[in-house]
């Protein structure tokens, strides 16, 4: 079984998102502050996806609400 078979099938892989915006902030409001040049990007590049990574778990309910 190779590793990625194992990372699946414990939950810890993502799926396949073909064209996506990956964000990585310390937290939610550096993904705030960063918004504007986010929706720009998206805006040029019509049916990528934007997946939003943070260390904290400070207000993840109002990235998946907003975004």
């Amino acid at each position: 079984m190779t590793p990625w078979v194992t990372l699946r099938r414990a939950g810890l892989a993502l799926p396949t998102l073909g064209r996506s915006v990956w964000v990585v902030a310390r937290d939610a409001g550096e993904i705030q502050a960063a918004y504007p040049a986010l929706d720009a990007a998206l805006e040029r590049r019509p049916g990528h996806l934007m997946v939003l990574s943070t260390q904290a778990h400070d207000d993840l309910d109002g990235l998946a609400r907003r975004y």
